[in-house]
């Protein structure tokens, strides 16, 4: 979009600040903030430790004063895919990484010395260490950029990543401090904060504002606990603004680049990696996968696949729910599984069959087939199926149709059908879509147990 001198692009960038802000403020005011329950802990972490190897990848080369010779070896390895017949330009994690490390008899000895340890304030720019070098003082005018049909046009899909990332980062981060102090996180509210930051970044020639996992860090290291910190750091950046800038001039690049290694340094956490894989591995899969894509192809790409395995997973769990046959545990009136409970006793003639998940359009046909299988594989013939419904907290209309066939086939194999704990909205979806007149109303029980007796008393 950028096609003029310096102030066209601070105008644009104070635009696409304007843009983000009313798209995160448009969704937060919808209340869009439930689409974060689709950024799993796994995601969000494999995602937190993808970014943090990222940026302290970033941050070698100003660590060990190598910025210009990286620079030039990634320019040199980018198209290295277009010799293998791939029409791309690379600039991923492994490719930053092989420059850094081609790179390291090109140290700068006095920004290494600086970097890793000692903060040495006169005369280092002599000596060819990188510093801030001069930074204006005051504050800039407060003003409504302007806008344009065709760089609205031209900025809204960017906008639109930026709004998916931001969120995702911020997210993380305040995940992250939830963490560490017992809060909790307002999904909706978030965006309607970032919503406002990115307004009056807008308002006053600023970047675009999301969170930040260097600072979160920085800041909770320091022993920041409560909002009053943002205060404090706006009024010391204030202050900063207006009358300390010339006091950064002599503040070594290195330095800067140190603060955020050892920061980001408390991001990484395998050992919960390790535990994921040991408690779950699909789990632990898209962790891998969110972690894996952000470093290979790309932040939004890495979010994006780590989400959308996570999704994958999800469709199959609800289409394969788990399932259970019950009996009676001796003595007792309890039902239990008969895999975890081999001691429970069947009833002669009886299939208690439990099904725990909602009965809807993705899993009804499966709902059927493990009756039929276990109808089938029954070793006494089976004369009722008893349907607990206490784990289904929903029915489709799909699952009523898929349910009444099931009920018609096997009434023509002389099978009754029984439901028992039936939660009311489900009953009342039952009896509009005419299921519980096909089943007959005397066959919904308020218990198990009652289910059993009354097979009982007509067997």
């Amino acid at each position: 979009v950028v096609t003029g001198d310096a102030s066209e692009f601070l105008a644009l960038t104070s635009l696409l600040a304007l843009i983000v802000g009313v798209l995160f403020l448009l969704f937060g005011f919808l209340r869009l903030g439930w689409v974060a329950s689709f950024l799993s802990r796994p995601v969000l972490q494999g995602f937190t430790q993808g970014i943090a190897l990222i940026v302290i990848a970033g941050q070698i080369p100003t660590l060990l004063g190598t910025g210009s010779a990286v620079g030039r070896t990634t320019g040199e390895l980018r198209n290295l895919p277009q010799l293998v017949g791939l029409d791309m330009d690379y600039t991923g994690f492994p490719l930053q990484t092989w420059a850094v490390l081609t790179t390291l008899t090109e140290a700068h000895l006095p920004t290494v010395l600086v970097g890793l340890g000692s903060l040495v304030l006169l005369g280092l720019a002599e000596r060819g260490v990188s510093v801030i070098g001069e930074v204006a003082t005051g504050m800039v005018t407060l003003a409504v950029p302007a806008v344009s049909l065709g760089n609205v046009a031209a900025l809204l899909p960017g906008a639109f990543a930026i709004v998916l990332l931001g969120y995702a980062v911020s997210l993380s981060v305040a995940s992250v401090g939830a963490e560490a102090t017992g809060e909790e996180i307002d999904p909706n509210q978030e965006l309607v904060a970032l919503g406002g930051a990115n307004l009056g970044a807008a308002l006053s020639s600023g970047f675009v504002v999301c969170g930040s996992l260097s600072r979160g860090v920085v800041i909770r290291r320091a022993g920041g606990r409560t909002q009053v910190v943002s205060l404090i750091n706006a009024s010391l950046v204030f202050l900063t603004l207006m009358f300390a800038l010339p006091l950064f001039f002599k503040l070594p690049s290195a330095a800067l680049a140190a603060i955020v290694v050892q920061a980001m340094a408390g991001l990484l956490d395998f050992g919960y990696l390790q535990r994921l894989l040991r408690i779950n591995r699909g789990e632990f899969a898209y962790a891998m996968a969110a972690l894996l894509g952000v470093l290979l192809l790309g932040i939004l790409q890495g979010v994006a696949l780590g989400v959308i395995l996570a999704l994958v997973v999800l469709i199959r769990r609800v289409s394969r729910p788990a399932t259970a046959v019950l009996g009676r545990l001796p003595g007792t009136s309890a039902y239990r599984d008969l895999a975890t409970h081999p001691e429970a006793e069947t009833i002669t003639g009886l299939l208690i069959f439990r099904f725990d998940a909602p009965v809807i359009f993705a899993n009804a046909a499966y709902f059927a087939d493990q009756v039929r299988r276990l109808v089938a594989e029954a070793a006494d013939p089976v004369r009722e199926v008893l349907l607990p419904a206490h784990q289904i907290n929903q029915i489709d209309s799909t699952g009523a149709e898929g349910l009444g066939r099931l009920q018609v086939e096997l009434e023509r194999k002389g099978i009754a059908v029984s439901f028992a704990e039936v939660k009311g909205a489900v009953r009342e979806m039952m009896r509009s879509t005419g299921l519980e007149a096909k089943v007959g109303t005397d066959r919904f029980h308020e218990s198990i147990e009652e289910g059993v007796k009354e097979f009982s008393r007509h067997a």
